[in-house]
């Protein structure tokens, strides 16, 4: 992959998937100026080479309480998880990204509550995955929760002369009260999570449903930001190292002074995770070289070295895509399984009524 040299209509065509990744085919002729046939060659470079296609279910609206990041040093029994395909599958269950290093590891994952989150936590522990000595567990509660984004690397752009569209679905949304998903809305939900790519058809054959029915349902699940779709690149391909990892501390009553310095610290690094509360702050920055490290490292300690700025640093560690490992990355399907509406099996009836929501 990182030997792989994009020239500059395969770098306008990145930024644009990446910027809107819901542009269809006709409007990308016109943006790069190309026919249909060459667009199709094209995409399929870019997307076998460079860009992935992920749906993001929107957690919050199918009753996950919490959201959390793990981090810390990992323990051997962890390292050999890299090779162990029954404990990969347990971590799809439980995170939708563990990336694994010699000397650090990171896990993003969601929960519904405090409890089944605290069990699974305290099983790892006991098991000998994770030391509770060296493994640090932050919460973030979903009525306090700030996404200043998701995933999202339109912070990355700008390499070329693409002008990137404006993209207004890029942070996740927090909705009041959950939405009750009829069965052939969850069968869409989870078959997308696993093949962001399915057709209608594919999605109808499966669930033994009209294709007309599966696309209206897909639209209003889209409408509804029950899911968002992500055009995740390569950041090796793109000339990235690795990206570093920052855990701030929001001192008390001084979140609305955090989150202006937050806010600032995404506008000029290329952040494409940030998430923060009233107490805690979690961004990873892409990095191009060591020295790239250093020198983020410096411009953020005189950001956040202010006494107005409500925060103090906690920990920052980089890791490099020479040394990672990713024991999950993007899997959004793996923890779909662990709700429990999400029951496969049943043939799914063709309903004419829109479904009651609260």
């Amino acid at each position: 992959m990182s030997g792989y040299r994009l020239n500059e209509l395969e770098m306008r065509a990145i930024e644009y998937y990446i910027s809107n990744p819901e542009l269809d085919d006709r409007v990308m002729c016109k943006l790069l100026s190309l026919k249909r046939n060459e667009l199709r060659k094209l995409k399929a470079r870019i997307f076998s080479r460079v860009l992935q296609q992920v749906v993001i279910p929107n957690y919050a609206f199918l009753g996950w309480e919490l959201m959390y990041v793990v981090h810390g040093t990992p323990t051997k029994s962890l390292m050999n998880c890299a090779h162990d395909l029954k404990q990969k599958a347990r971590f799809q269950q439980n995170f939708t990204h563990l990336y694994l290093a010699p000397n650090f590891f990171i896990g993003i994952g969601f929960a519904r509550n405090y409890t089944a989150l605290l069990r699974e936590y305290e099983q790892l522990c006991i098991s000998g995955t994770f030391s509770m000595e060296s493994t640090h567990l932050i919460i973030f509660p979903n009525e306090l929760i700030t996404h200043l984004c998701f995933f999202d690397y339109t912070s990355l752009l700008g390499q070329s002369k693409a002008q990137p569209l404006q993209f207004e679905n890029n942070r996740i949304t927090t909705p009041q009260g959950n939405l009750c998903l009829e069965p052939l809305e969850r069968r869409i939900l989870y078959a997308l999570a696993q093949k962001p790519s399915a057709s209608d058809r594919e999605i109808a054959r499966t669930g033994g449903t009209t294709v007309e029915l599966v696309k209206r349902k897909r639209r209003m699940l889209q409408m509804q930001d029950v899911f968002y779709l992500r055009s995740i690149p390569d950041l090796e391909v793109l000339g990235y190292a690795g990206f570093a990892f920052y855990a701030m501390q929001i001192k008390h009553g001084r979140s609305k002074d955090a989150m202006r310095i937050i806010r600032r610290v995404c506008d000029v690094h290329p952040v494409f995770f940030c998430v923060s509360d009233a107490n805690n702050a979690v961004f990873m920055c892409a990095i191009r070289t060591m020295d790239e490290v250093f020198e983020q490292d410096v411009a953020l300690r005189t950001i956040i070295s202010g006494e107005d700025t409500g925060m103090t640093k906690s920990m920052c560690t980089e890791m490099l895509f020479s040394e990672v490992k990713a024991l999950c990355a993007n899997d959004f399907a793996g923890i779909l399984q662990t709700h429990p509406e999400f029951i496969f099996g049943e043939k799914l009836e063709d309903t004419t009524s829109e479904p009651e929501r609260r």
